[in-house]
C-alpha cells in the first residue's frame, strides 16, 4: 500500500502544533498547500488571537513552505450555529481541515 507521506506528516505536525500549544478558544482548523505555499486558517473566538508561539513553532516546522496565517474571529454562538451538519455556516474551510473536536 502506498501511503502520501507529505498530506501525512503534514497533517501529523499541525495536529500536534495545534493540539498541544494552541489556545483553548481555538475552533477550527484548514490549511491549503502547493509546492511552496502553506496557507493556514484559524478561527477563534471573538477577540483572541493565535498565540506568537505557535506561529513561530509553524515557520520552524515547515521551513520549506512559505506560511500565511489567516485567522478568523467568531463568536461561539456563531460557530454553534453548524452543529451537527459537516460544513460551517459562518466561514469557508481550505483545502484540508485539520479536526480538533
Amino acid at each position: 500500500m502506498k501511503y502520501d507521506l507529505g498530506y501525512l506528516n503534514t497533517k501529523y505536525t499541525l495536529i500536534g502544533l495545534f493540539m498541544l500549544k494552541a489556545c483553548r478558544n481555538l475552533l477550527d482548523v484548514s490549511y491549503s498547500k502547493n509546492d511552496k505555499e502553506l496557507i493556514i486558517q484559524v478561527v477563534l473566538l471573538n477577540g483572541k488571537t493565535l498565540s506568537d508561539e505557535v506561529k513561530k513553532d509553524l515557520h520552524i516546522s515547515f521551513p520549506e513552505f512559505e506560511i500565511t496565517i489567516k485567522e478568523l474571529t467568531i463568536t461561539k454562538e456563531s460557530f454553534n450555529e453548524s452543529k451537527g451538519e459537516w460544513e460551517p455556516k459562518n466561514y469557508k474551510w481550505l483545502d484540508t481541515s485539520v479536526r480538533l473536536n
